[in-house]
């Protein structure tokens, strides 16, 4: 199915789905266009621990990992000088509402398709084969390249692989895989280590504060609502999630109109 990715990231998502002695056979091939032979490159590339072509490989296949960016704004308080008690939170209705919730019966957790979740595997993207991989006993990686170039060997040889040797033979995605968590873990590469912290956990949130003191605003209530604490002075004061937002709302739309 064609996607965003482009002629040659197609061509990429299609080739890293090959079992490895496939790709081996089309890198000698004169049946492959120009550009295709470039994705090979790549892959060869990638089989050899060269860490900018499995980023990139990952990248044109699933996608560029998102940076989480998180704004911070001063926050918005309402403090409560004359209070000198604290409503109950929710009220009477709350504590009928969870007593009813007791009485409930609890719901059975579903099992897990454990069938759907094997046939699945053949189709994993190139992240998601690495995270499987990951998940895998450590010696799995070994294994793959092992095979991968026994399947080397074998073709340069001219020799017949086994139906034994053929059904050990991994596939291109699991090659670049192993090829990443073996430059990460057996070589100690910083760089490759923290890719693969990225592609597994994400990347870490980056923080923008908008400067700025936190805004007081004074209510003469005798009761502070639910969830008021006291602060140093002795005074009951709760943040105000829902002014805040109707403040940021305007700074966002101030800020839009700037541009």
């Amino acid at each position: 199915m064609s996607t965003d990715r482009g002629k040659l990231g197609n061509f990429l998502a299609e080739v890293i789905q090959w079992r490895w002695d496939e790709f081996v056979k089309a890198e000698t091939s004169h049946e492959f266009t120009g550009f295709e032979a470039t994705v090979l490159a790549l892959v060869r590339t990638c089989s050899e621990m060269k860490l900018g072509a499995i980023k990139l490989a990952i990248d044109r296949v699933d996608g560029k990992i998102e940076t989480p960016v998180k704004i911070e704004y001063p926050k918005i308080f309402f403090t409560y000088p004359f209070a000198t008690s604290v409503a109950l939170e929710g009220g009477p209705e709350q504590a009928k509402r969870i007593s009813s919730l007791k009485d409930e019966p609890k719901k059975e957790k579903p099992k897990e398709d454990t069938k759907k979740k094997d046939e699945t595997l053949a189709v994993l993207s190139l992240r998601e084969t690495l995270q499987k991989l990951a998940d895998s006993p450590r010696q799995t990686v070994k294994l793959i390249l092992d095979v991968k170039k026994m399947v080397e060997e074998a073709a340069e040889m001219a020799h017949e692989l086994t139906e034994a040797e053929q059904q050990k033979v991994p596939m291109v995605k699991s090659v670049i895989a192993a090829n990443l968590l073996k430059l990460a873990n057996e070589q100690g590469n910083f760089e490759a280590i923290t890719e693969v912290f990225d592609q597994i956990d994400g990347k870490l949130v980056e923080t923008l504060r908008i400067l700025g003191d936190d805004i007081y605003l004074t209510q003469y209530s005798e009761t502070a609502p639910a969830g008021a604490i006291k602060n140093d002075d002795g005074v009951y004061m709760i943040q105000a999630p829902q002014a805040q937002s109707v403040w940021e709302d305007k700074l966002k739309a101030k800020g839009n109109s700037k541009r």
